[in-house]
C-alpha cells in the first residue's frame, strides 16, 4: 500500500510551532484572527471535514502557515468508540492508524497545461506559476493527532471545535509545560515527475444522429484498493456496457451514440477527463446531449443524486422503474421521495440537487457546460451525521470492507447499475431530448432567493448596486421556459429536420452559460450559473461569483473594496447578457 501522503504536496522540511485551525475554512481561520492567533510562519493542524483538503492547505498557505498536518477525527471515522471492538475489522468505524490520502491541488486537470490540452508540443508551465501548493502537507491518523493536540497551549478551543477526542482541546501556538521548547518537524519526500495517462474510450455509434453523444464515465484509479471509491461505480460501468452491448449484438441500436469512458488519473485532479474535454472540446460543446457520472455508487445506504437543472426530471422518471435496493417493494423515486418528506403529505417531487466538483462531470458541467448527472448511494446522516464513508482514501476501503459492511449482497452496485443502464437508454433513444427547462428556471429563481436570504442583496443595495435587472431577466427567461415545453408538444415529430431543430435550440441553453474567461480566480470553472464556491471544490452554488466575490469584502482596504464592487457589478452584467441569450436561443424564430 506505500506511505500515506498528499498527492502534489511539495516535498520540504520546516519546523514550526503547531496551531489547531479546526477545518482549515476561511471563517475559521477568521475566527482565529478574531482570537488573537497567528498562524504566520506556524504549522497547521486541520481535521478533514466541511470542505476540500486542497482547500485547507491552500487557506492555510494564504495565512502564511509554513505546512499542514491533516487527520481523519474520530466523530467522521469512529463515531460509536475508539476501542478495537469498536473499529474496523469489527465494524467499518476506522482505528485509529487509518490516513486519508488526497490530492490538494485545487485546480483541475494537468497543473502545467491549465484551460488546454496536454499533448505532445503542448507548452508548459514551470511549477512555481501553477495552482500548486507551495506548502507542505502530510495526512496522520486520529492516534498521532490526539497526542499532539493534547500538548498544545493556549486558549481552549471553541466549544463547536472539540471534535472527537474526550481531550480539553488548545488552540496553541506551541506546546505547554515541559514541552514548550519543543516544535513540529514536518518532513514530506515526495517527487514530481511526468508521466503518460491513458483513457480508454468505448462506444455504440448511434443509428440517426450519431454526431450527437450520450456519455458515461468513471475513473479507475485509485488511492489504494479503492473497493468504494472507484471501484464500485467501475463495476456498474463495465455492467452497463455489457449489457447494453449485448442489446446492441441482439439488434438493438441507439438514436445517438453512446460513449464509455474509463478516465485515468481523477484523484490527482481530474486529470484523464479534464485533458479529454479540453482536447476534444468543440465537439463535445457542439454535439453532447448529456455526461452520466459514475464515481462511487455504493458507500451508504441513502440514494443520492446532483445534476444539471436539465436533467433532473429525467433523473427523477428513471427512479420509478428502478426497486429500491433497501426496500425491494418500493421504488427508488418512492425511497427518496419518502427520505425528504415533511411528513405532512408534501406531494412535491424529491428536489434533484445542483452539482458539486470533485469528481469527472466537472470538466463536462462546468468547463464545457455539457448537462450532467452524478449518482450515488451513500451515508444516511440522519444516522450517521458524518461526512463520507469512514474508510474514504484509507487503506482499509478493501475488497472485505464492500463485502462484509458496506453492501454485502451487491444490491446498491445493481440498482445503481440499473438506474445508469435506463439513464442512458432514455438519453440516447428519446425523439426528444428529455430536458426540463421549467426546472432549469426555478433553479435559477431559487438562486436568486438564496442572495435575498444571504443578506448579499441588501448588501448590494447599500452600495447602489440594483439586482432589479437580473431578476427581470430570469423571471422572463423562466416564462420563457415554461411556455417553450408547450411548444414543444406542437412539434411535427415526423420531420425530423424540426426534431433536430427543437434539440439543437434546448442544448445551447446550458451553453449560453459558459464565459470563456471562467469565473473570478477559478478560470476553468466557466459556467457562471452553477458551480462550486472557489472557497470550496465540494459546494455547489447558483450564481457562485457573486457569493464568493462578497465574501469578505468588508475587511478590504477602501481602493480594494472599490474594484471589488466594480467586479461585482460587472459579473451581475455577465449574468443578465448570458439570462437573455439563453432566452433568445429559445426563440421559436431563432434559425430565421
Amino acid at each position: 500500500m506505500g506511505v500515506a501522503f498528499n498527492g502534489f504536496s511539495p516535498s520540504g522540511n520546516v519546523t514550526g510551532e503547531p496551531v489547531y485551525v479546526n477545518y482549515g475554512r476561511v471563517e475559521d481561520f477568521d475566527e482565529l484572527e478574531a482570537l488573537g492567533v497567528n498562524v504566520s510562519g506556524k504549522i497547521c493542524l486541520s481535521r478533514y471535514g466541511k470542505i476540500f483538503r486542497g482547500n485547507k492547505v491552500w487557506n492555510a498557505q494564504q495565512r502564511g502557515a509554513v505546512g499542514v498536518i491533516l487527520y481523519l477525527d474520530p466523530v467522521e471515522v469512529a463515531l460509536e468508540g475508539t476501542d478495537p471492538e469498536h473499529v474496523y475489522p469489527k465494524t467499518w468505524w476506522m482505528p485509529e492508524t487509518a490516513m486519508q490520502r488526497g490530492s490538494v491541488f485545487t485546480g483541475d486537470g494537468d497543473p502545467l497545461t491549465p484551460g488546454y490540452p496536454s499533448v505532445e508540443g503542448a507548452y508548459r508551465y514551470a511549477m512555481k506559476d501553477t495552482l500548486l501548493p507551495k506548502i507542505p502537507s502530510q495526512p496522520i491518523g486520529y492516534g498521532d493527532a490526539r497526542n499532539i493536540l493534547s500538548l498544545l497551549s493556549g486558549q481552549p478551543a471553541p466549544t463547536n471545535w472539540s471534535g472527537g477526542f474526550n481531550i480539553t482541546l488548545h488552540l496553541g501556538p506551541g506546546f505547554a509545560g515541559d514541552d514548550s521548547d519543543k516544535r513540529i518537524r514536518l518532513q514530506v519526500y515526495n517527487k514530481f515527475n511526468q508521466t503518460v495517462n491513458y483513457n480508454v474510450i468505448g462506444y455504440i455509434r448511434g443509428d440517426i444522429e450519431p454526431d450527437r453523444y450520450v456519455i458515461l464515465g468513471n475513473h479507475r484509479d485509485a488511492w489504494g484498493f479503492g473497493a468504494v471509491d472507484p471501484s464500485s461505480g467501475t463495476a456498474e460501468m463495465l455492467e452497463v456496457s455489457r449489457i447494453l452491448g449485448k442489446l446492441h449484438k441482439n439488434g438493438w441500436k441507439p438514436r445517438r451514440t453512446l460513449v464509455f469512458c474509463s478516465w485515468a488519473a481523477e484523484e490527482y485532479g481530474l486529470i484523464g477527463s479534464t485533458e479529454w474535454v479540453e482536447d476534444k472540446l468543440p465537439q463535445l460543446m457542439d454535439r453532447t446531449v448529456a455526461y452520466v457520472n459514475s464515481d462511487v455508487c455504493a458507500s451508504g445506504t441513502k440514494f443520492q443524486v446532483a445534476a444539471s437543472p436539465l436533467l433532473a426530471s429525467v433523473v427523477q422518471e428513471m427512479t420509478r422503474y428502478v426497486e429500491d435496493p433497501g426496500s425491494p417493494e418500493k421504488s427508488v423515486y418512492d425511497t427518496w421521495k419518502d427520505y425528504h418528506s415533511d411528513g405532512m403529505g408534501d406531494e412535491k417531487e424529491p428536489r434533484v440537487r445542483t452539482l458539486s466538483s470533485g469528481s469527472d462531470h466537472s470538466p463536462f458541467a462546468f468547463y464545457a457546460g455539457i448537462p450532467s448527472i452524478d449518482i450515488s448511494w451513500v451515508v444516511d446522516k440522519k444516522i450517521y451525521p458524518i461526512a463520507t464513508y469512514p474508510a474514504y482514501h484509507t487503506a482499509y476501503e478493501t475488497f472485505d470492507l464492500m463485502s462484509r459492511l458496506i453492501d454485502p449482497k451487491f444490491i446498491y452496485h445493481q440498482s445503481c447499475s440499473r438506474l445508469n443502464g435506463l439513464l442512458l437508454h432514455r438519453l440516447s433513444g428519446s425523439l426528444l431530448l428529455p430536458y426540463n427547462l421549467t426546472t432549469y428556471g426555478e433553479e435559477l429563481q431559487m438562486a436568486f432567493h438564496s442572495l435575498e436570504e444571504k443578506g448579499i442583496l441588501e448588501k448590494l443595495e447599500d452600495q447602489g448596486i440594483s439586482l432589479g435587472l437580473l431578476k427581470e431577466t430570469i423571471d422572463n427567461f423562466t416564462k420563457t421556459a415554461t411556455e417553450w415545453h408547450k411548444h414543444t408538444k406542437e412539434t411535427d415529430l415526423d420531420n425530423p429536420l424540426m426534431v433536430r431543430q427543437v434539440n439543437d435550440q434546448m442544448m445551447l441553453v446550458e451553453r449560453t452559460f459558459i464565459k470563456p474567461t471562467g469565473l473570478p480566480e477559478q478560470p476553468l470553472k466557466r459556467n457562471i450559473a452553477f458551480a462550486p464556491s472557489k472557497y470550496d471544490s465540494y459546494s455547489s452554488h447558483g450564481f457562485p461569483a457573486i457569493h464568493d466575490l462578497s465574501y469578505g469584502i468588508d475587511n478590504l482596504s477602501d481602493e480594494d473594496k472599490h474594484a471589488r464592487w466594480e467586479e461585482i457589478k460587472l459579473h451581475i452584467s455577465d449574468l443578465t447578457v448570458a439570462l437573455r441569450q439563453a432566452k433568445a436561443v429559445l426563440d421559436r424564430n431563432f434559425y430565421l
